[in-house]
């Protein structure tokens, strides 16, 4: 086997020109091909790797809606609870503010008319 191959690059070694740039044509392509196979062998390998299949149904709209909802509220109710102060300076006046400062308004009756 090995003296066929060697003879068969004796043969090339000994042609013309224009048949060794053929050759070297061929055996370019045919090395990139084989590089080009292997690569997407190995990319397709790494991105299966990646995103595995799930056995388990994904959630619907309304489970994400509601954990969004669930997540959304538990932040505003943090937020809340908290000792916020705000305060917004213009031109000529400050204005300062914090929730705990407001003072508790008692509900009033109307006048009867």
């Amino acid at each position: 086997m090995s003296s066929i191959i060697k003879k068969f690059f004796l043969d090339i070694r000994e042609s013309d020109e224009s048949s060794k740039t053929r050759w070297v044509w061929i055996f370019s392509i045919f090395s990139f091909l084989f590089v080009l196979g292997i690569w997407s062998l190995e990319v397709n390998y790494r991105l299966a790797s990646l995103f595995p299949p799930d056995s388990k149904k994904e959630p619907g709209i309304i489970e994400t809606t509601k954990q969004g909802a669930l997540v959304i509220m538990n932040k505003i109710r943090t937020n809340v609870e908290r000792k916020k102060i705000m305060e917004i300076e213009g031109v000529e006046e400050t204005f300062s503010f914090s929730p705990l400062s407001i003072p508790v308004l008692s509900p009033k009756e109307f006048p009867k008319l």
